[in-house]
C-alpha cells in the first residue's frame, strides 16, 4: 500500500450506499404511513389517494401515461448519474459483465411495459404527445414542451448535485479513469438541447422561475427525487460489484469545483422553495392537504425508481468496463 492512500475508503462508500438505499425505502414507508393516517386505513390499494381525488393507489402506481412522459427526463438522468460513476469509481468487476444483457433486457421490458399500455389506452397519438412533453396535469391544455419545463429547475439542480458528488469521489482517486466519464458531457449537452427544443420563447422559459403551478410541481419533484430517486441511484451504484481502487487521503484537482457545483444545486433548490412560497404555489395544487399533495407523488414515480437506476447501472457497466475490455483484447 503506497503512502497517502485510504484503504477503507471503498468500505465507507459501500456503507454510504446502504445508507442511501435505506433512506429511499424509509421515505416510501413514511409516505405510505402518512397516507394511511390521512385516510384512516392501511389498505390503500383501492382507496383514492391521488391529488386529483379519484385515482387509487393502484392507479397511481400504474399511471402509465405519466410514466411515459417521465421517460425522457428519467432516462437522461440515469445516463448522467451512471456516466459520472464510471468516471469516479473503479471499473466494474469483469465477472459482472454477465449482468449487462440482464440490465439491457430489464430496461427494454420496462420501456415496453410503460409504452404499450399508454398506446393501448390513448392510441399512438397519445403516446407521441406524452413523449413530446405536451401533457402536464389531467384536464390541462396540451402545450409543447410544458412537461419538460415542469422539471427544468428541479432536474437541473440534481444534475449539478450528481456532478458535484462524483467529482468529490473522483478527486480522491489519483488513478481515476476520467475519460470514462466524458459521456456525462453528452448527457448535459442533451439536457440543454432538449431544454432549447421544448422552450419556444422567453415567456415559456420564464414560467419555471415564476409561475405558481410550475414552482409547486417542482417542489414536489425535489422532494420525490431528492429523497428517493437520487439516493436510490447513487446507492445502488456504490453497492455495485467493482474492482479495488486506491483512494487518496488528500484530494487532487477538481475538489473545489465539485463543491461549488453542490452549492449551486443547493442555491437552485432554495430558489424554487422561496419563489414557490412567494407565489403561493400551494394554492395551485389540486388539494388543500399537504399530505395528499406530497405523499402520493412518491408512488406516482414508481416506474422512475426502476427506469433511472437500471439506466444508471447499465451506463456504468458499459462505460466503466471499456478499458477492461480493451486490456483483455490485447
Amino acid at each position: 500500500m503506497t503512502q497517502g492512500t485510504f484503504p477503507k475508503a471503498d468500505l465507507w462508500l459501500r456503507r454510504l450506499g446502504w445508507l442511501l438505499v435505506a433512506l429511499a425505502c424509509l421515505v416510501l414507508v413514511a409516505a405510505y404511513g402518512a397516507m394511511s393516517w390521512e385516510h384512516g386505513t392501511t389498505l390503500l390499494w383501492k382507496v383514492p389517494v391521488h391529488e386529483d381525488g379519484h385515482r387509487t393507489l393502484a392507479q397511481t402506481l400504474f399511471y402509465f401515461e405519466h410514466a411515459t412522459r417521465e421517460l425522457p427526463v428519467d432516462l437522461l438522468l440515469g445516463v448522467i448519474v451512471g456516466a459520472g460513476a464510471a468516471g469516479a469509481l473503479p471499473p466494474p468487476r469483469a465477472t459482472t459483465g454477465r449482468f449487462r444483457p440482464l440490465l439491457s433486457a430489464l430496461l427494454l421490458a420496462l420501456l415496453l411495459l410503460i409504452a404499450v399500455p399508454t398506446a393501448l389506452q390513448l392510441g399512438l397519438g397519445g403516446l407521441r404527445d406524452n413523449l413530446l412533453q405536451y401533457p402536464t396535469r389531467e384536464g390541462a391544455p396540451l402545450v409543447w414542451g410544458a412537461h419538460w419545463r415542469y422539471h427544468l429547475l428541479e432536474r437541473g439542480s440534481w444534475i449539478l448535485l450528481v456532478l458535484g458528488f462524483w467529482g468529490i469521489v473522483r478527486a480522491f482517486r489519483p488513478k481515476s479513469s476520467r475519460g470514462r466519464g466524458k459521456t456525462v458531457w453528452i448527457g448535459i449537452g442533451a439536457f440543454l438541447a432538449l431544454t432549447a427544443l421544448f422552450t419556444p420563447n422567453y415567456q415559456a422559459l420564464a414560467l419555471p422561475f415564476t409561475d405558481a403551478r410550475y414552482l409547486g410541481h417542482q417542489i414536489r419533484e425535489i422532494f420525490t427525487h431528492g429523497l428517493v430517486t437520487i439516493p436510490l441511484c447513487i446507492g445502488m451504484l456504490l453497492l455495485y460489484p467493482r474492482e479495488e481502487g486506491d483512494f487518496s487521503t488528500r484530494p487532487g484537482r477538481g475538489l473545489a469545483g465539485s463543491i461549488l457545483l453542490i452549492c449551486l444545486a443547493a442555491a437552485l433548490i432554495a430558489y424554487v422553495f422561496l419563489a414557490a412560497l412567494g407565489a403561493d404555489a400551494a394554492s395551485a395544487g389540486q388539494s388543500d392537504s399537504l399530505i395528499t399533495l406530497l405523499a402520493p407523488h412518491f408512488f406516482e414515480h414508481g416506474f422512475t425508481y426502476l427506469v433511472t437506476p437500471v439506466t444508471a447501472l447499465l451506463t456504468y457497466e458499459e462505460l466503466g468496463s471499456l478499458g477492461t475490455r480493451e486490456t483483455r483484447r490485447y
